[in-house]
């Protein structure tokens, strides 16, 4: 499998997959509750930002919307080119790149995980369980959202690697790679700000810590 022989047919499912990626559900929900995510907390446009900003219904609505947008992007786009095994792989990393450098926000989008993750879900299922525990188990212990995210993608691109039938030297493993490659940029400054020790805490999920304090 290669990208030999695509054309403006692969071209223009590409092109859809970055325009459906590139209509935030930050900005529909926010909009809908008149609610500015630029101007509230970390002025993100993400699930979690909505989530400190405006409550956990809208939150869930926002991270079903770009998750949604992933999930069409790899398995509903690509059904009219069937042939190309590729496609779907690249149609959602065009969604999640449509997403971080939207065009209806100025080239400033979203970090880019619910819509990985919807992408994930379609195209690597058991990866997505297996990180998505990692997830949940980091972030009840530390309270860190993007680091969290990082350590998802990567335990996604393991999995893949290592305890899947892909391995990193196949379109499931380079797609992997590229998610977290991507993530780990969109999420740098939460890094930074860890090594830093400047980091806020999304103390509301920390289970482990209320049982210490009760």
């Amino acid at each position: 499998m290669s990208l030999a022989g695509w054309g403006a047919p692969e071209l223009l499912a590409l092109a859809l997959a970055f325009a459906l990626g590139s209509v935030l559900g930050g900005q529909i929900v926010g909009h809908l509750r008149a609610l500015n995510l630029r101007e509230s907390g970390s002025g993100n446009l993400g699930a979690t930002n909505m989530l400190r900003a405006g409550g956990t219904g809208p939150a869930l609505l926002v991270l079903a919307i770009d998750a949604g947008k992933g999930a069409l992007a790899s398995s509903v786009i690509p059904l009219w080119l069937p042939q190309q095994a590729l496609l779907p792989y690249a149609c959602g990393l065009a969604a999640v790149l449509g997403h971080v450098y939207s065009p209806l926000a100025g080239g400033r989008g979203g970090k880019g995980a619910a819509t990985a993750l919807g992408s994930a879900v379609v195209l690597l299922p058991a990866g997505v369980g297996f990180a998505a525990a990692g997830f949940a188990l980091l972030l009840i212990a530390s309270g860190y959202v993007g680091l969290s995210m990082v350590c998802a993608s990567l335990l996604l691109l393991l999995h893949t690697t290592c305890f899947s039938a892909h391995g990193f030297w196949s379109p499931a493993g380079a797609y992997a790679a590229a998610l977290a490659l991507l993530l780990l940029w969109t999420h740098r400054h939460n890094l930074a700000r860890n090594l830093a020790g400047r980091e806020n805490r999304f103390e509301r999920v920390m289970l482990l810590r209320r049982r210490s304090r009760d």
